[in-house]
């Protein structure tokens, strides 16, 4: 007599496995919806969206104009943000600045995909493009 219980709590478990690594990845990418190139990244590995995301954050912790600033992903991607200083809109409710990030992938076939844009402050202190 086959004991269906005992063949059936291995494949709940490997169910579960399954389920809990595809939430974490899920979550893990989800952190790179606050990149503003975002989908000028989405060809990059994991680690260089991490490398960009934290170049952008080190552009936008800057109050005046960046002209240049450079960062190396470690699977090979690169890029150039260029931003421009805050400036208050509206009032002085929000501080919004010109923001360029040029991307440079190995499957970019060389056309480097880059935002251009404004970005603004939101509530939050998070900047989100318009």
């Amino acid at each position: 007599m086959v004991n269906r219980k005992a063949i059936a709590a291995p494949l709940v478990v490997a169910g579960m496995a399954v389920t809990a690594l595809a939430s974490i990845c899920i979550a893990a990418d989800a952190h790179f919806s606050r990149l503003i190139a975002k989908n000028e990244a989405v060809l990059l590995s994991y680690d260089d969206k991490v490398a960009a995301f934290d170049a952008e954050m080190a552009v936008l912790s800057q109050q005046w104009g960046v002209p240049g600033y450079h960062w190396k992903g470690p699977d090979g991607a690169y890029g150039t943000i260029i931003s421009g200083a805050e400036v208050p809109q509206q009032c002085g409710q929000r501080i919004c600045r010109r923001f360029i990030h040029i991307v440079h992938h190995k499957d970019d076939g060389g056309a480097n995909p880059t935002f251009q844009g404004r970005v603004c402050r939101v509530a939050g202190g998070l900047w989100s493009a318009e």
